[in-house]
């Protein structure tokens, strides 16, 4: 039964109520009860976001987070000169904003749409309902919320103490396999552009090009466009450091 208090939201409206089910495909839902699944999706509402758009600002109060069904986010900051620097991507399964809402205080970064797709909402005032009314749900928000700071610690690492091919090196290794070239090497491919990357990895356009040139050149990789084939795993896990795992999307 969904708590009273939901039902007096502004924002509820059960006729918008998504599936249960659709909650499954995130880890941060799998292993709730059912019942704490159905409240939860009774208070979500599923939205097509546009590449471009914007989530929120910095400094501002969130009105709800977001869960990524489809599509890719960023969460960024930005220069008094205007440049950007990618804090972290959220595809699909992730969640943006969380630890704002709980907290309701102002936003630390912006946050924007990448890539279109569909993101479920859920609104502050009713999910904070559901988490007061179902514990399970509370004790995994600790658990994905703990998970978030140390991915973040991560990152911060990687930033402050790793040249540029470890921090390349590292998130090539860190994307998934897409399939096998000619003659058996992995291939990869990169989810963004390579603009979007560099200031992923903190880095200028110009010094991931030549990052990339300098992996080629000692036939550790070869480029085409987006699909990276990786030649010499053994030597780019030596460059990898400890980062790989701070930029898994």
């Amino acid at each position: 039964m969904v708590p009273r208090s939901l039902l007096q939201f502004s924002g509820y409206n059960p006729g918008m109520a998504v599936d249960p089910a659709l909650l499954h495909q995130f880890k941060l839902y799998r292993g709730l009860s059912e019942a704490t699944l159905r409240d939860l999706a009774q208070v979500a509402v599923l939205k097509k976001m546009r590449k471009g758009q914007k989530l929120w600002r910095h400094g501002e109060i969130a009105e709800g987070y977001y869960s990524v069904v489809s599509g890719l986010a960023k969460s960024f900051r930005e220069s008094p000169d205007g440049r950007e620097q990618i804090l972290c991507l959220m595809g699909p399964g992730h969640q943006i904003g969380a630890m704002s809402v709980l907290s309701e205080s102002p936003t630390p970064c912006h946050s924007a749409v990448l890539e279109s797709g569909e993101f479920l909402f859920f609104p502050r005032a009713a999910f904070k309902d559901v988490v007061r009314t179902h514990h399970d749900l509370a004790l995994q928000l600790l658990t994905g919320l703990a998970s978030q700071c140390h991915v973040l610690a991560n990152r911060i690492e990687d930033l402050s103490l790793h040249h540029a091919e470890e921090r390349l090196g590292g998130y090539l290794l860190s994307l998934p396999v897409k399939s096998s070239n000619d003659s058996g090497n992995p291939q990869v491919r990169l989810p963004v552009s390579k603009t979007t990357l560099a200031s992923m990895l903190g880095l200028s356009r110009e010094t991931l090009s030549r990052t990339f040139a300098g992996l080629q050149h000692r036939h550790m990789i070869t480029t085409d466009g987006r699909l990276i084939d990786l030649l010499d795993i053994e030597a780019l896990q030596q460059l990898e450091g400890q980062a790989a795992e701070a930029f898994s999307p």
